[in-house]
């Protein structure tokens, strides 16, 4: 059995999040390097996964602690919303994070958070129109995904399935496509 410990929090009185460089403090470090620093420390501690924040750029830019999810794509590496990291840092910054815990023994877990999409612009809306079983291998979030037997599936809400987890298409997408490249 591990221990799993989630790696971000909400500061009394903050909205955004953990401290970030963006708030203007450049002593301060990203969060990706913050944790990555940590490793070993963490394993020694007799943590075995580790749980971050969601990675993906928010609508309100550097102010965003990833609920407000703008782009499915950028992980901190384009010029959106005012930044190119994120509040948590760059792409480079989370893949060496990544690295960093898995080469301590430290499995990597992300609130992939694609259910809310309080950042849509219209371009990213997710609509249940279609769905597809998802492999257990892809399933990362438990909020986003669930099993719903075909027999409760009677509210236009409900998404009909049988006993197996699903995901819409779009989410088995965005999840394979940023997946392998931050391992």
């Amino acid at each position: 059995m591990g221990v799993l410990m989630q790696g971000f929090y909400f500061g009394p009185g903050r909205v955004a999040g953990v401290p970030s460089p963006l708030d203007g403090d450049a002593n301060i470090p990203f969060w990706w390097d913050h944790l990555a620093v940590q490793a070993h420390a963490l394993a020694n501690a007799g943590f075995t996964a580790i749980w971050l924040p969601p990675p993906l750029k928010g609508a309100s830019g550097s102010f965003s602690s990833g609920y407000d999810l703008f782009d499915d794509y950028d992980l901190g590496s384009k010029n959106q919303k005012g930044t190119i990291p994120t509040r948590y840092g760059t792409r480079e910054q989370l893949q060496r994070c990544a690295a960093m815990l898995r080469a301590n023994g430290i499995d990597v877990y992300v609130d992939l958070v694609e259910n809310q999409r309080d950042g849509d612009d219209g371009h990213f809306n997710l609509e249940l129109q279609a769905v597809v079983a998802l492999p257990r291998a892809l399933a990362i979030s438990t909020r986003t995904f669930r099993k719903t037997p075909a027999s409760s599936a009677t509210s236009s809400n409900s998404v009909a399935t049988s006993h197996r987890l699903m995901a819409h298409p779009r989410i088995i997408a965005t999840t394979v496509y940023w997946t392998p490249p931050i391992g």
